[in-house]
C-alpha cells in the first residue's frame, strides 16, 4: 500500500493505492498547501478505510518546483517515513507532469516527445523531455534550467507532440493569437495519482528518507539542493 504526496506547483494532491483502488484528494489553491496537506492525508486514509500502520511505501516529488511547495510535501513525507522507517520513492516533478498528461489525455497521445516545463521566474523555466515507449517513460531531454527564449528555440527544433506544464510562460498575447503558437500545448499541474503510477515502475528506486534531498534548480545548468 502506497501513499503519495505532490505539492511542487500551484496544485496540492495526495493519493493512496490500496489493492486495485486509488483514493485521492486534489486542490488548486496556491499558498494553501501547508494548511491542507495533513487533512488530505487523513481523508484518503479514511476513504480507503485503512490506518497509517498499513502503509508500506511512500512517494513524493522532489523537484523542480516551488521552493516552498516542495518543502511542504517533503516535510510531510519525511515525518511519515521517520515515524515508521518507511522507504520513499523520490520522483522528478516534470516526469510526473508528463505522466499526468498521459493519464488524462491518453486518447490524444501518440509516441512523440512530451516536453514538460515549469515557470522558474526571472525569465527562466525548468524543462525536461520525456517519451512513452508503451511501458515506461524515458528521459530524452535532461532536466535543465533555460531562459525562456532558449526554451522556445529548443521546442521549435525538437517539434514535440505536446508541451505541458506552465506553458503560458512561453507566450505573450501576440504569440497565442498568432502563428507562433504552432505546436500543441496544455497548461497542467502534476497529480499524486501519477506519482503512484510512476513509483510502481520497477526502475524507480526506493530510498531511505535520510538519503533523499530536494532538487531545486537555481542557476543555469546546475542543481542546487535544499539541505535539511
Amino acid at each position: 500500500m502506497m501513499l503519495a504526496v505532490e505539492t511542487a506547483t500551484a496544485a496540492c494532491s495526495v493519493a493512496l493505492s490500496s489493492g486495485d483502488n486509488t483514493f485521492f484528494r486534489y486542490s488548486k489553491e496556491p499558498r494553501s498547501h501547508s494548511e491542507k496537506i495533513l487533512g488530505m492525508v487523513k481523508d484518503v486514509l479514511e476513504d480507503a478505510k485503512v490506518s497509517f500502520s498499513m502503509i508500506d511505501r511512500l512517494a513524493v516529488t522532489i523537484g523542480p518546483g516551488s521552493f516552498t511547495g516542495l518543502r511542504v510535501g517533503f516535510s510531510v513525507i519525511q515525518g511519515l517515513a521517520f515515524a515508521r522507517d518507511l522507504p520513499v520513492i523520490p520522483l522528478c516533478t516534470l516526469e510526473v507532469i508528463a505522466a499526468t498528461y498521459r493519464r488524462t489525455h491518453i486518447e490524444k497521445m501518440g509516441d512523440g516527445l512530451v516536453i514538460s516545463l515549469l515557470n522558474a521566474r526571472m525569465g527562466q523555466c525548468a524543462l525536461g523531455g520525456f517519451r512513452w515507449d508503451g511501458n515506461f517513460w524515458s528521459n530524452e531531454i535532461a532536466v535543465c534550467l533555460l531562459a525562456i527564449d532558449t526554451a522556445k528555440r529548443l521546442i521549435h527544433d525538437r517539434e514535440p507532440e505536446m508541451v505541458v506544464g506552465d506553458v503560458n510562460v512561453l507566450f505573450d498575447e501576440d504569440d497565442i493569437n498568432g502563428d507562433n503558437y504552432a505546436y500543441n500545448n496544455l497548461e497542467l499541474c502534476p497529480h499524486a495519482i501519477d506519482v503512484i503510477i510512476l513509483a510502481d515502475d520497477p526502475n524507480k528506486r526506493m530510498q531511505n528518507i535520510g538519503n533523499v534531498e530536494l532538487r531545486y534548480l537555481r542557476e543555469s545548468n546546475a542543481w542546487s539542493k535544499y539541505k535539511r
